[in-house]
């Protein structure tokens, strides 16, 4: 008899397929030593849409709303109708007589199997059903995991939390969104999408309050008084005024001239010294979303970015555990295993940490240790076996090494410090003027030594940095003392950590005990969804990306204020569910009485709607439209071009056939490529362009005359640096959604044909007369076979940072870049095109306070 295994992704069944020895490949299937393995594609099924229950449900009326099913099914995803019958061929077979659920372990990963269960299992009683549950994809947890089988019955309440929360989104999402957009096209928005969701819509919300304190901020100037002050002994110390309360802050310039004419050149005494010493324990362990910030705050990496490297760490590299998970502890048994991961990586580049930490003797507090803590999953950690560092890209290197770095934290010790306080008190115009200076210094590295602080904090905490001695009573007397003027700053705008942070502390503070208790442990989303719920909002033109920071649009704003049902643009809707949908994976609540709730929600929703103020919603479109900065103009009318979601175009809309896509041979094409073409009318080589068979390419993309964009395989060599091939110059036309293909511009063929403009790629700074293409590791002189040797890699720094190629136009053109997060670790930094150094680029940190600092760069 045969036990059938199915698993979420393909690479899980191959993983799982090896360990079980089932190695005779089937079509979407594993078969050996009385398995067989199959697979999903994440979610094989979705619930069906409102005119697969009823026809007249697909026309968008409120006269149909609310939109409730009697049951609720489900249909095939599009494309997974093929692997769903290979699933149910193999359900069937007679011969099966054990079922194992090996879809990942958690609330969605139950839902996806019993989903595809009800779907393909055989009619009566079926084979026997169990869960395997794992926490990583190593040979050994697999084999473990399979040794120590659970029952399914076991996840049934969770089966059941998970399918009310699916369900539930359903009839909120679909019924506010068809109302939504109904209202909108009242207002006049006929082709717009109007989107509400449970946690999209709060989300929004967030960033739409922030926007709105801006709006309303009013900068008001305030002033501080410095004053150096000399003691003896040549020591000097530099400190500001403070008042009775310890503030620095003075409203009245008059008053802190005042203060300044009275106090120069006085002397007065010290009046207080405080020091005292202190420890800072390592951070805890990694979850995901405290992943995210961080990879946001060091590399500039998206959410989605860093969840896409971690999900290719766990499945493809098995160097990480699971990293959906919410829980930054572990259990007992699970520590246990740490000291044999940190000997795996005394074979990495991080030996020397790791042995630190060993010669520590690595002891699991309950910093680390709590299985209270811990959920469906523990902390992300590395699962000690070790991908080969060249086979990671550079998202998969950093997110990687922040994981190992914490890891390896947590095992060190405690951070020390020495703090210092003196207060200077100066006697002037029958008043006693107070001047505060603080100082830290570190004194024990500790846990730091895995994970340095930034640059600056490190300076100033560095020994050398250290206030000079002091004893109470010792003059001190006032050499120079200024006014400066500031001025309040408004609230910052998010970034994406920081609105990861907000929506994981979503709900504090809510009045409802019991609900501040639900989203303690969730807040907005999950960990696993935060990130689409960011990159929905995005796509939706809610929300816009102004450099590292998030923006809601005009359209997003209205959106928010224009919706009448408080609950679904707070906190509190996401906590009432997330405190009943924990009742029911624990066993305590009722399904049906859930539903029923969700459900009069809904039709109360609707109503409000109903009656609504419709929202001016194309006006909000067009000032969304007029707020993008221009990127060029229209070669075919001369309108300004801007960015939308799928493209690039001009003001003039249709009636302007003027398109830039956004994506061209599988590239994607960013603004400032964008602008390159509009202004150039041609780009440099580009690598990343892929062919329908999925052969990956290099060429130059140029913009025509007739504003179409085609591709240019140029005559250079096909490598910069050497070891290209020539190749006849051809040109094609860049293929864009919908678009008809058309044919490359003809060369003139009249014998007295004007001469071809120069040439636009940059020009070799090295030798002066060949022109910068790209190679397979870098950037190069096509005159290499006549002896120039200038490259320039694509990855610099120590964590392999890949220089966008329109930085590096930039960098050949003006020999220098623009700031870019992730070059160094914990600053921004430009490289410099300097022919002296190694790599023939040194990297040049931002200027802070006057000071530079730079170092080349050796890739």
């Amino acid at each position: 008899m045969v036990t059938l295994v199915i698993a979420e992704k393909p690479s899980v069944a191959r993983d799982i397929a090896r360990v079980l020895g089932a190695r005779q490949r089937g079509e979407g299937y594993l078969e050996g030593g009385g398995y067989r393995v199959g697979w999903a594609v994440g979610h094989l099924l979705e619930l069906a849409e409102p005119e697969d229950y009823d026809p007249a449900w697909k026309s968008w009326s409120t006269k149909s709303l609310p939109i409730v099913p009697d049951a609720f099914r489900t249909r095939p995803r599009k494309g997974a109708a093929k692997q769903l019958a290979v699933l149910r061929r193999l359900a069937r077979d007679r011969d099966v007589e054990h079922v194992v659920n090996a879809c990942d372990a958690g609330r969605e990963g139950e839902l996806i199997f019993r989903w595809i269960w009800d779907a393909v299992r055989p009619s009566g009683r079926g084979p026997r059903e169990s869960r395997l549950w794992i926490a990583s994809l190593t040979d050994r947890a697999i084999k473990d995991g399979f040794a120590h089988l659970r029952a399914a019955r076991d996840f049934d309440r969770l089966a059941a939390a998970a399918r009310c929360r699916a369900e539930a989104d359903w009839l909120v999402g679909l019924n506010a969104t068809r109302a939504m957009t109904l209202l909108g096209r009242r207002g006049g928005a006929r082709e717009t999408l109007l989107s509400v969701g449970r946690v999209q819509t709060p989300t929004l919300a967030l960033l739409t309050a922030r926007e709105d304190a801006i709006d309303a901020f009013v900068p008001e100037p305030f002033f501080r008084v410095k004053g150096r002050f000399a003691l003896s002994g040549d020591r000097e110390l530099e400190a500001g005024w403070v008042d009775a309360d310890g503030k620095d802050r003075l409203d009245d310039r008059a008053r802190a001239t005042h203060i300044a004419d009275a106090v120069r050149g006085r002397v007065g005494r010290v009046s207080d010294v405080e020091e005292k010493k202190s420890s800072r324990p390592p951070p805890p362990l990694y979850d995901l979303t405290t992943l995210q910030k961080d990879a946001n705050r060091r590399f500039g990496l998206s959410a989605k970015r860093t969840l896409a490297a971690a999900q290719a760490l766990y499945e493809q590299h098995k160097a990480l555990t699971y990293p959906r998970t919410d829980s930054r502890f572990l259990t007992a048994d699970v520590a246990a295993k740490l000291p044999a991961v940190l000997g795996a990586l005394q074979s990495s580049p991080w030996s020397a940490l790791a042995s630190a930490a060993i010669a520590g003797g690595p002891r699991p507090t309950r910093r680390i240790v709590n299985p209270a803590e811990v959920g469906d999953h523990h902390a992300i950690l590395p699962t000690g076996k070790l991908p080969p560092l060249e086979r990671l890209d550079g998202d998969q290197r950093r997110v990687y090494e922040l994981v190992v770095r914490r890891t390896i934290a947590v095992f060190l010790p405690h951070a020390e410090f020495a703090s210092t306080k003196v207060d200077i008190e100066v006697e002037a115009d029958g008043a006693v003027h107070t001047f505060r200076v603080r100082g830290t210094t570190r004194l024990v590295e500790g846990w730091e030594l895995a994970e340095p602080p930034p640059p600056k904090r490190a300076a100033e905490q560095a020994a050398d940095a250290a206030l000079p001695r002091v004893a109470v009573g010792e003059p001190a007397r006032a050499v120079e003392v200024a006014v400066s003027e500031h001025t309040t700053e408004a609230p910052p705008r998010y970034s994406e950590a920081t609105l990861l942070a907000a929506m994981e502390g979503a709900g504090k503070d809510l009045d409802d005990e019991e609900l501040k208790r639900a989203m303690k442990a969730s807040g907005l989303g999950t960990p696993a969804t935060r990130a689409a719920i960011i990159e929905t909002l995005l796509a939706r033109s809610y929300v816009e990306r102004d450099g590292k920071t998030l923006r809601a649009t005009a359209q997003g704003r209205l959106l928010v204020r224009a919706i009448p049902v408080p609950a679904l643009t707070s906190a509190e809707l996401t906590g009432r569910w997330e405190a009943a949908l924990t009742d029911l994976a624990e066993g305590r609540g009722d399904a049906a009485a859930f539903m029923a709730e969700i459900v009069a929600f809904t039709t109360e929703t609707v109503r409000a709607l109903r009656l609504a103020e419709p929202p001016a919603m194309a006006a909000a479109k067009a000032e969304d439209a007029a707020a993008k900065p221009a990127l060029g103009v229209c070669p075919l009318c001369g309108q300004p071009v801007t960015e939308g979601r799928k493209a690039y175009s001009c003001a003039s809309g249709r009636a302007c056939d003027f398109v830039i896509w956004k994506t061209i041979a599988g590239k994607k094409v960013s603004p400032a490529l964008a602008q390159v073409l509009l202004a150039r009318r041609r780009s440099m080589v580009l690598k990343g362009f892929k062919s329908k068979a999925g052969k990956r390419f290099q060429a130059a993309l140029v913009l025509g005359d007739d504003g179409k964009v085609a591709l240019d395989f140029g005559q250079g060599p096909s490598g910069g640096g050497g070891g290209g091939t020539d190749a006849a110059p051809r040109e094609r036309r860049a293929k864009a959604p919908r678009e008809p293909r058309a044919r490359a511009p003809k060369a003139p063929r009249a014998p007295n044909a004007p001469k071809p403009p120069p040439d636009p790629r940059p020009t070799c700074p090295k030798c002066g007369r060949g022109h910068i293409i790209a190679g397979r590791r870098g950037w190069g002189c096509d005159r290499f076979r006549e002896g120039c040797d200038l490259v320039v890699w694509f990855e610099q720094g120590d964590a392999g940072f890949r220089v966008p190629d329109d930085e590096a136009e930039r960098l050949f053109r003006k020999r220098e870049t623009r700031l870019m997060p992730g070059l160094v670790e914990g600053a921004r930094a430009r490289l410099v095109l300097d022919l002296g150094a190694p790599g023939n680029v040194r990297v040049e940190r931002a200027k802070k306070r006057g000071a530079s600092s730079s170092s080349p760069s050796d890739g």
